[in-house]
């Protein structure tokens, strides 16, 4: 069930689309790279929690160290793609 919103976000899309091909490319990129960033996140966190778990109960500490890696991984991983977006776009 479509929106009003969403018609006229289409509506935009497409036109920004049709005039500036370039802008557009750009934009389904940052796109891409948002959701791998979150899949990639995602599975860290989903590692660490795993690891260190694993790690606790069974007194191991190299999976205790890799769910830590794993953990500190994640929110430099998220942290870098932040600063990346947050950078002054350069043009073409």
């Amino acid at each position: 069930m479509a929106t009003g919103f969403d018609e006229a976000w289409r509506d935009i899309a497409h036109r920004i689309a049709s005039d500036d091909p370039g802008f557009a490319r750009r934009v389904r990129g940052w796109e891409r790279a948002a959701r791998a960033n979150t899949i990639i996140v995602f599975v860290l966190l989903a590692a660490a929690a795993l690891l260190l778990a694993g790690g606790l109960a069974t007194y191991s500490w190299f999976a205790l160290a890799a769910g830590a890696v794993a953990f500190v991984s994640a929110f430099a991983v998220d942290s870098r793609h932040r600063w990346r977006l947050t950078r002054a776009p350069r043009s073409g």
